[in-house]
């Protein structure tokens, strides 16, 4: 029974649910040394379409070290989920490893645990800035390649990191995340002034520019 409020106040006096089994899930990362390695695999894996793929550079693992974590020293290190039957699970799970095979695969419970702190792992090394400048844009997965090559030589004086998030259309979202202090003016500033250039890098790589943005 709804009254008033264009029905946003209401008394609910029966409910019917229904539960469906809960999928299969299985899961898999992988660390890879050449930068180039895993850009391939990447695109290799979204055209599988998995439920979940991400992907972080050197940068922002080792961040997540300094806080707790203990992902291997590599140049892209990638994580991917796929739900569904068992039988579709285990099929694709074995091509994603093929899509991977220039990569080093973690174990199981390692892979497991990166799924389970999906949500968490992204923010744990904020505790690192304490101010997380975070700068965010899509483009074409086929220019990944060249876009971090750019992003590498234009960030090359600043500890900076990333996590790609796989997005419709061939397309992926990065996440780039530098650490500052907004109690520190200068810092602050010089960290904020990466907005006139960190972007263009997207849109000169066919992107698009989706934000700008304090983490505190």
């Amino acid at each position: 029974t709804h009254v008033c409020a264009e029905g946003t106040l209401g008394i609910v006096v029966e409910a019917t649910l229904k539960i469906f089994e809960a999928p299969a899930t299985e899961v898999g990362m992988y660390a890879f040394a050449e930068q180039a390695d895993g850009v391939e695999a990447l695109q290799r894996l979204s055209a599988l379409e998995p439920y979940y793929l991400t992907c972080l550079n050197r940068g922002f693992t080792e961040m997540l070290n300094q806080v707790g974590e203990h992902f291997r020293d590599a140049a892209l290190t990638i994580a991917f989920a796929f739900r569904g039957s068992e039988a579709y699970c285990k099929h694709m799970t074995g091509l994603a490893r093929e899509a991977c095979a220039k990569g080093t695969a973690y174990s199981r419970r390692d892979a497991l645990h990166e799924w389970h702190n999906r949500f968490a792992t992204g923010l744990a090394h904020k505790r690192l800035g304490p101010t997380l400048m975070v700068q965010e844009f899509r483009i074409p997965l086929r220019f990944l390649g060249e876009c971090l090559e750019d992003l590498d030589r234009e960030m090359a004086s600043e500890p900076w990191g990333f996590e790609s998030l796989a997005s419709d259309n061939d397309t992926v979202t990065l996440v780039i995340m530098t650490l500052t202090d907004e109690r520190d003016r200068v810092d602050l500033l010089q960290k904020f002034s990466q907005a006139g250039w960190v972007p263009p890098i997207g849109l000169r790589h066919h992107g698009e520019v989706n934000g700008i943005g304090l983490h505190n």
